[in-house]
């Protein structure tokens, strides 16, 4: 069975996103890969309790 996820972003992460994104182009394209990729390793991250996690991840 086939589990779906939902990601969402705060207002402060796209504040952050876009200050982080011109100091790394790349960052776009690694959320994007991390997220088609997520559900082969569900367990990546900190879980936070209540279905949420956090997730550190490495800028290529």
């Amino acid at each position: 069975m086939a589990t779906n996820y939902n990601f969402r972003v705060t207002d402060n992460f796209k504040k952050s996103f876009k200050s982080l994104l011109k100091k790394y182009p790349s960052l776009k394209g690694d959320i994007n890969e991390f997220i088609g990729n997520y559900a082969d390793n569900e367990r990546l991250g900190d879980d936070l309790g209540g279905g949420f996690k956090k997730i550190r991840m490495a800028i290529k």
